[in-house]
């Protein structure tokens, strides 16, 4: 059986040859980048750039093996080494005509030849590199790439993905921690690798203070989600690590899924105030291809349209900052946020799932309460998950794998989540098989906890139509019976209303009507409609309950 590198190899011959190049022994990237002294030599004078073009990017073709030159959603990439704070580790960085014009160097030796017939060698020309950058990146030859992993990991076909480097059939690069070592997994786990796969992933979890069962298994989820991304196609929901207070775990949990899945604790972010401050900051994080994107200590309602439109996405659009053109960014993150008791706005209710943490006490930082008279299990838990962190990735994923050997049957207790279909069949089916259940049993009690928009508008509406009894109105008109701050309306305005109060209040509700018109609030089904008659050009509208409209 061929290896991967030599599945790789074997296409870009294929690619070369296409391009015009031969296929003779060529510099091969080593460690690090670096390249083996032998380069093509390539004339730049007396011929055409269509001509100089072809031969250098069929050298830089070449050279890409193993691969470290990309292309990532028609972005030219590459992958570079960074040794920072954070640790020795592979990044993704898009090219630019500079950065490009040294990999060119790096790939092939040039030269020049005078009117005299005497050569000499020169740097890549200016005009080579923006020739070779503007070609469609799908067209030159380089492997497409989604994102760097930094643990083992499933690939869609079940198969445990355990070698370094680019591997094809998920299109990710993996760049393990340095030393790290995981034991095997077995193609079928056995009985004794199940138990003993729960009962470590059990042992890291026993002190967070899960509510229930179904908090427990998000928790579990979660961190499978993010160690099997690469064999997951569709999106991801967002997973919420909600407590009733300050120092419940939430964090230490993020960290300890970021740990597993990175080798590092996570990236925490705050999350912004303004949508477009949210949406630059989702395209300029998934430009790096993180594997972990985590919103710590949420203290406000959660509200998005940005967040939700990622979170459901493949592929983030935007347009690149001080450009033209637009990005096109695969997302292949784990979405985490924590917070204390969760208020959430929007479609983002159904884009979530749960897990409520309580310790019952009120320091629960010193572990002291009716029933946790003892501290952590372990001093410093992070320390513990670092260091047994590749036998916990074997019980991981020897859960996952056990679900494939059984050949992915379908969840028979858990819900689907529309638009995460395969998600949540692969996770539901996954904890299923190894006898974890109450997976997203307690999705309904969080949309009930959670989603203070729909509570907020059931009262607001209840209000209204308890005015107007039914009746027609305007939104100038309500907006007046605002301004002069009725008591029975100012106590029970939306925070969509109270948010937008520097603007006018008239255009704010007629923006608002309109995102809600017909959908419907509460168990009395309470919902906006309009006539199809205007009064003094104003558009008409009316609060109708399900038995009216019957």
């Amino acid at each position: 059986m061929r290896t991967n590198e030599e599945r790789i190899t074997q296409g870009i011959e294929q690619k070369v040859r296409a391009l015009g190049g031969s296929v003779k022994a060529g510099p091969r990237v080593i460690s690090h980048g670096e390249l083996t002294p032998s380069r093509e030599r390539i004339c730049v004078s007396g011929r055409q750039l269509r001509e100089v073009g072809g031969a250098t990017l069929a050298e830089l073709v070449k050279a890409n093996v193993p691969p470290k030159i990309f292309n990532r959603s028609g972005v030219l990439s590459r992958i570079h080494y960074l040794s920072d704070k954070l640790g020795e580790r592979h990044a993704i960085a898009s090219f630019n005509i500079s950065s490009l014009r040294g990999a060119i160097s790096e790939a092939s030796d040039f030269y020049r030849v005078s009117s005299t017939g005497k050569s000499s060698d020169c740097s890549p020309p200016k005009d080579l590199a923006e020739h070779i950058f503007n070609l469609p990146p799908e067209q030159c030859g380089f492997p497409p790439l989604l994102s760097i992993i930094e643990a083992p990991t499933l690939r869609p076909s079940g198969t445990v993905l355990t070698e370094p480097g680019y591997d094809a059939e998920t299109q990710v690069f993996y760049s393990p921690t340095g030393g790290f070592t995981m034991p095997p997994v077995r193609e079928v786990p056995s009985g004794e690798d199940l138990e003993r796969a729960r009962a470590i992933i059990d042992e890291v979890l026993c002190d967070f203070p899960f509510v229930d069962g179904a908090s427990r298994a998000t928790a579990i989820a979660t961190t499978i989600t993010a160690v099997i991304r690469s064999a997951i196609d569709g999106p991801v929901p967002l997973a919420l690590f909600d407590s009733v207070q300050a120092g419940s775990g939430k964090s230490l949990l993020a960290d300890v899924i970021a740990i597993l899945a990175t080798g590092r604790a996570a990236a925490m972010r705050s999350f912004p105030f303004d949508e477009n401050e949210i949406r630059k900051q989702l395209t300029s994080g998934l430009l790096e291809g993180p594997a972990l994107w985590v919103y710590d200590n949420v203290d406000r309602p959660m509200n998005s349209g940005e967040l939700c439109k990622v979170i459901t996405a493949s592929i983030h659009a935007d347009r690149v900052l001080q450009h033209t053109r637009d990005l096109h960014l695969p997302v292949r993150s784990t979405w985490i946020a924590t917070g204390n008791n969760f208020r959430l706005g929007g479609d983002l209710p159904r884009r979530c799932y749960w897990a409520k943490l309580d310790p019952k006490c009120s320091r629960p930082q010193d572990r002291k309460g009716p029933h946790l008279d003892k501290r952590w299990r372990y001093a410093d838990l992070r320390r513990h998950v670092l260091e047994h962190r590749g036998e916990i990735l074997w019980a991981i994923l020897t859960l996952a794998r056990n679900w494939f050997a059984l050949g992915g049957p379908a969840p028979q207790t858990s819900p689907v989540l529309g638009g995460f279909e395969e998600w949540s069949t692969k996770l539901g089916g996954i904890l299923e098989s190894a006898g974890i259940g109450n997976f997203l049993a307690n999705t309904a009690e969080m949309h009930r906890a959670a989603d203070a928009e729909s509570e907020e508008w059931e009262n607001f509406l209840s209000e209204i139509h308890s005015i107007y009894n039914g009746e027609f109105f305007t939104t100038a008109e309500l907006a007046a019976r605002i301004e002069n701050r009725e008591p029975r309306l100012i106590d029970v305005l939306p925070e969509s209303v109270t948010a937008r109060r520097d603007r006018d209040i008239k255009t704010v509700l007629g923006n608002l009507f309109r995102k809600r018109l017909g959908r419907r609030f509460g168990d009395s089904q309470i919902h906006l409609t309009t006539a199809n008659r205007k009064r003094n050009n104003a558009m008409l509208w009316r609060v109708v309950v399900d038995e009216e409209s019957n």
